[in-house]
């Protein structure tokens, strides 16, 4: 009976190993999926950070080509402002630069001999 007994145990030990056996494939499987999702995750993360990266250089390079052209933009009208105002002083009439709707500048000068008597360029 020893023996039948030994037998016993040992079936059920082996069923129960299967058992777990079986479990840890599924456990194993169920990483395995996860895995792959956190990949393709990463992949897509990864992608898109390259995307953003490039759309960030594409949107400094403008910030820096419109900067350059604003200081030219101030410069040129500092100079407008001080020919002006030298040409002004120079023929002692009074005027200025008008900004137009448009968003171009217009430059007006009248004359103090007569008060309906302007120029603009």
């Amino acid at each position: 009976m020893n023996f039948i007994h030994w037998l016993s145990e040992s079936n059920q030990t082996n069923d129960s190993l299967r058992t777990e056996l079986a479990k840890s494939e599924l456990k194993l499987e169920s990483n395995q999926n996860y895995v792959d999702e956190v990949k393709a995750k990463q992949e897509s993360l990864e992608s898109r950070n390259t995307d953003l990266q490039s759309e960030n250089q594409n949107l400094m390079n403008q910030v820096t080509k419109l900067s350059t052209q604003l200081d030219g933009a101030n410069y040129s009208n500092d100079l407008l402002k001080e020919r002006t105002s030298d040409f002004e002083s120079k023929n002692n009439v009074s005027g200025g630069v008008k900004v137009q709707k448009n968003g171009g500048l217009k430059l007006c000068t009248s004359f103090p001999f007569s008060s309906a008597a302007s120029i603009c360029l």
